[in-house]
């Protein structure tokens, strides 16, 4: 985020906007941020896009062990990261869940 936000910007970058600019240059987001998508604004503008989102399950890891969880689960995120947004995958340790948009089950 410092590469593209600098001098303290990206302490400071609104969800909203990163989503957006992240969503215009056809980025993947890799975020440590489960909860991204429970703020209404986040929502609209998740939803609007076509980013697709990975995000660490657990926010207190430290920058090696967030590395872990991403390259326990490479071949998930990057087959997933093939498809079309939008879309919120939460990585956990050893395993990665779709939580936006739930997927629609199908009555029997």
């Amino acid at each position: 985020m410092a590469d593209v936000y600098p001098g303290g910007e990206d302490e400071r970058v609104a969800d909203t906007r990163w989503i957006a600019d992240a969503d215009a240059a056809g980025w993947v987001a890799l975020t440590k941020d489960e909860r991204i998508f429970r703020d209404p604004e986040n929502q609209v503008a998740l939803v609007s896009s076509q980013l697709r989102v990975f995000a660490i399950a657990n926010q207190h890891l430290i920058g090696p062990q967030m590395a872990e969880y991403f390259a326990n689960n490479i071949s998930r995120v990057l087959q997933r990261a093939r498809k079309r947004g939008p879309f919120v995958d939460v990585v956990y340790r050893n395993a990665v869940e779709r939580r936006c948009p739930r997927e629609k089950r199908s009555r029997k």
